[in-house]
């Protein structure tokens, strides 16, 4: 009994001294400006670990995305009380202290690192999580004002936040903006929903004049000349667009994946290092979130998985309100849900993709909702970039 006593005694002791470290730490940084040290002064291996390596998909690590006013967390989101109509919750307290010190010791390190003069204009938009072995990672997109030479532009940082000081990650930036092909499967003959695609599409790609191309894949069950008559209308109009319709003859039919097949047969009709964007056309979009498909997926390292958010159609819990009453407080539209399980949309690029599948025929069995082939990412040792995006919605469900 005394043992025990004793061994909880030592617990509670070791957690103190802990305990005060943090917070001296945390004091520290707070009031006084941590050194900006360059990678000259030290071995980042010494510093920070290496991601915490998944083994299946649900030991992927999410990312937390966030603006300067709001918080995007599925896991809060997801709750069974949550008020879905507010799917975003306000940056504040220790989550906006955090980003506000990580934001001012980044860019001092900019400064001390290049020696340059820039100043922190605005944070357009950011992405956070928490590795228990690495520390917190963040990705913060940001406007900075450059004093010499008085010039504004925007930078991707990519920071570590270890037990010490936060630290730049060098990473390329070499890369020029990517065109994007949007690869779309039509395997459902739903004329209807096609045309709120295109409507979509028009709004967000066609008017803006966003580098992208439409790669429409059909299957004998769709009625393309319908489509074909429609692409036609959108050709005219916008003379240099990229919309193309293929269809798979009737012989190439597999009726284990048809939609993994469609994809199949148009990544087939793309560049080897073409940025691709899987998509459903079920699912709606805005133009901020091509440019996360752009920065978020990068070459032999990250595929991006976005999450999407679907409201629930207000019949269905009419109906069953009976059924939902103890789990659903109010039934209007805006009630929904973070979809966890989708894996659908992805963007990728093309010699990633063929390198994960490593042959011709390794889509055969995937399922429609895209699981079986994330956990072929999760195996291939490419990260998944998996984080809610707040632009992409499905209307009911």
């Amino acid at each position: 009994m005394n043992f025990m006593k004793r061994a909880d005694l030592v617990k509670v002791l070791v957690g103190a001294i802990i305990g005060a470290l943090m917070v001296s730490f945390w004091t520290n940084s707070r009031c006084h400006p941590l050194p900006c040290r360059t990678h000259d002064q030290f071995s980042l291996d010494e510093i920070i670990a290496n991601p915490f390596p998944a083994k299946n998909r649900h030991e992927v690590n999410r990312w937390m995305y966030f603006t300067e006013r709001y918080i995007f967390e599925p896991g809060h989101i997801d709750h069974i009380e949550w008020n879905s109509k507010d799917r975003k919750m306000d940056l504040a307290g220790l989550y906006k202290q955090d980003v506000e010190q990580v934001l001012q010791h980044a860019v001092e390190l900019l400064n001390a690192e290049e020696n340059s003069k820039l100043q922190l204009v605005k944070l357009i938009n950011g992405y956070r999580r928490f590795d228990p072995q690495r520390g917190i990672d963040y990705i913060l997109d940001v406007n900075l004002l450059d004093k010499e030479k008085s010039i504004e532009y925007s930078r991707r940082l990519t920071i570590v936040k270890p037990l010490k000081i936060p630290q730049l990650v060098p990473i390329n930036e070499s890369l020029e903006p990517a065109t994007v092909h949007l690869i779309v499967p039509l395997i459902q003959s739903n004329f209807t929903q096609f045309v709120k695609f295109m409507e979509i599409f028009e709004r967000y790609c066609l008017k803006t004049k966003q580098d992208v191309t439409l790669l429409l894949v059909s299957n004998t069950k769709v009625n393309s000349k319908a489509i074909n008559n429609l692409l036609t209308i959108y050709r005219r109009h916008y003379p240099l667009s990229s919309l193309q319709l293929v269809r798979m003859p009737y012989n190439a039919s597999n009726l284990n994946s048809p939609y993994w097949q469609a994809l199949e047969y148009g990544v087939d009709r793309l560049a080897t290092y073409s940025l691709m964007l899987f998509y459903d056309i079920n699912v709606s979009f805005k133009e901020d979130f091509l440019t996360r498909c752009r920065h978020n997926t990068y070459p032999h390292k990250y595929i991006y998985f976005p999450m999407v958010y679907s409201f629930r159609n207000p019949e269905f819990i009419i109906a069953n309100h009976h059924k939902l009453a103890s789990k659903i407080r109010d039934t209007n539209s805006a009630d929904g849900m973070w979809l966890q399980n989708f894996y659908s949309i992805a963007c990728i690029y093309r010699h990633d993709y063929k390198l994960i599948l490593r042959g011709s025929s390794q889509w055969v069995g995937l399922n429609r909702g895209g699981s079986n082939f994330f956990e072929l990412v999760l195996n291939s040792g490419i990260s998944v970039f998996r984080s809610a995006d707040p632009s992409l919605i499905i209307s009911k469900h």
